[in-house]
């Protein structure tokens, strides 16, 4: 195994060319689209504290800077500042790395630039991510920071400033949205991976180390004292071999420690937050107890709702009720749904919303505001009514999930399953079949080029980008519907590993050397 080191090229002109294009690509986006305001815009530029604390500071750090009129302007512009970089790094990184040629790096220019058209020409929101008043607006450029830090890390010999790089952007990451949470996770996993390809890659360099791996000297070619001397080379490679096993060890220890320190930063970036914008009152942000309490009664039928209530306090179970049958008369339940995948899918998108924010929403403050009408007064801050809300919802929630897991499940697995779909196409009965069969031929590049001699880094980048992928839609299923602008940031990803997989299956077509 061989840690490949970037190549010593010199440039020619499409190491120029491509930054000027990348350039002028988000120049047009910045120009033409302008800025995008959404529903969900005034909740961070109003520093509504139901959301995570990144975009809100960057606004206001660009209100402080363009004042009162043109700092959404600003805010559009950095943007677009920031996905120029941070795709042009992408862009340089791959083909530095895996030795593109003219004909490649043309295609991998196209993969990284399509998908920022994607959703504003496919999708019924017609957004401009990198132009959005939206946190997507920075993790669609953080994100593949984060990707190729991480990568680079992976396959550089010197990780230590990549794998510091990619910790701090994954932290960024899961403070501008909470559902990339998991990158931490897949920062460890990779992590590892990539120091115990390192070991393995300097072990298999040491001299005498096939001998110490079970294969015996050839008797016919060394004499007596050859003899002696290779087998004893054998067994004094053998403690060396233990002292690798404590160092990984003890790097995985270390790692282990570092990302469970992201999430204690996370959690205490959080309360600081709070603390300036609500007076040290904390409550959840998108993946608190409403929102899973919106997914679980989604799911329940009428015998788990009944069941919840006997559990439950007369008020907090006159509540349900309450809420359930509103769901019922509008058609909000899984049972309402049509038959079939996508039926299923698209029911779930359309209810969501409006059972959280049409129906829970407004029961839930009806009954904090009775709970407070009874309390002594002023003993309540304004601040606290968004925990509360919360902690009535856990309460709902954790009375339903016990008579509806299976269903809920099942929702889960449909949700997902669209995820995936959506980080490849669209979601269609055609574009579905066609991103089954794209996953099938990525994991069988994958396993083809594991199992060859040379191509092997293409592999490994294919089971990053997948590793990455699972976590994104995997957490993003669990709290929220799985559109294209929340999936959209493997896409490029994904191509460009199936484009690398291509080239390395190619590669020795178009090159004598490797």
């Amino acid at each position: 195994m061989k840690i490949e080191k970037y190549e010593t090229r010199k440039p020619n002109i499409s190491s120029y060319l491509a930054p000027c294009v990348i350039g002028a690509f988000f120049c047009f986006l910045f120009l033409f689209y302008g800025v995008g305001q959404y529903p969900d815009s005034a909740t961070y530029i109003g520093y509504n504290t139901s959301r995570e604390p990144l975009y809100p500071l960057f606004l206001k750090f660009c209100r402080r800077l363009a004042g009162k009129e043109h700092f959404l302007w600003l805010a559009a512009l950095l943007q677009n500042v920031l996905a120029f970089f941070a795709n042009w790094y992408l862009y340089r990184f791959f083909v530095r790395q895996f030795r593109l040629n003219l004909l490649f790096r043309i295609a991998a220019l196209l993969v990284i630039l399509a998908p920022h058209l994607f959703t504003s020409v496919f999708t019924p929101s017609g957004i401009v991510l990198t132009n959005a008043i939206l946190s997507e607006g920075l993790t669609i450029s953080l994100y593949p920071l984060f990707a190729t830090f991480l990568l680079e890390a992976f396959f550089r010999e010197k990780k230590g400033y990549y794998l510091a790089a990619s910790y701090v952007t994954a932290l960024l990451l899961s403070l501008a949205r909470g559902q990339l949470m998991p990158m931490f996770l897949v920062w460890f996993v990779v992590s590892a991976a990539a120091f115990a390809r390192s070991a393995a890659a300097s072990r298999a360099a040491e001299p005498g180390m096939q001998q110490s791996v079970g294969q015996e000297p050839d008797m016919q070619t060394v004499g007596a004292k050859g003899q002696a001397a290779a087998l004893k080379g054998a067994k004094e490679q053998r403690p060396g071999r233990g002292m690798d096993a404590k160092r990984i060890c003890a790097i995985l220890l270390a790692l282990f420690v570092a990302t469970a320190l992201g999430f204690v930063l996370r959690k205490s970036a959080m309360r600081c937050y709070h603390e300036s914008m609500t007076d040290g009152v904390v409550h959840a942000n998108t993946g608190g107890n409403v929102t899973l309490l919106t997914n679980v009664l989604y799911s329940a039928d009428e015998e788990a709702v009944a069941a919840a209530e006997e559990a439950l306090s007369d008020r907090d179970a006159a509540y349900l009720h309450d809420i359930y049958t509103q769901m019922k008369e509008q058609g909000l339940c899984a049972s309402d749904a049509d038959s079939g995948f996508h039926a299923r899918i698209l029911h779930h998108e359309d209810s969501h919303d409006k059972i959280k924010f049409g129906i829970l929403s407004v029961l839930l403050t009806s009954g904090v505001w009775q709970e407070w009408y009874e309390l002594p007064e002023g003993s309540k801050d304004g601040f606290e009514m968004a925990v509360d809300e919360d902690k009535m919802a856990g309460r709902l929630m954790k009375a339903v999930l016990p008579h509806s897991a299976d269903s809920f499940l099942a929702t889960y697995l449909y949700v997902a399953a669209g995820g995936f779909v959506r980080t490849v196409s669209l979601l269609s009965p055609v574009f579905s079949v066609y991103a089954l069969l794209i996953y099938v031929v990525a994991a069988a590049l994958m396993c083809y080029l594991f199992k060859r001699k040379s191509g092997r880094d293409g592999a490994w980048l294919m089971a990053v980008v997948l590793l990455m992928t699972a976590a994104n839609v995997c957490a993003t299923a669990l709290t929220i519907m799985c559109l294209s602008r929340y999936m959209i940031y493997n896409m490029t990803l994904f191509y460009l590993a199936g484009l690398v997989c291509v080239w390395e299956v190619v590669r020795e077509r178009f090159c004598k050397e490797r």
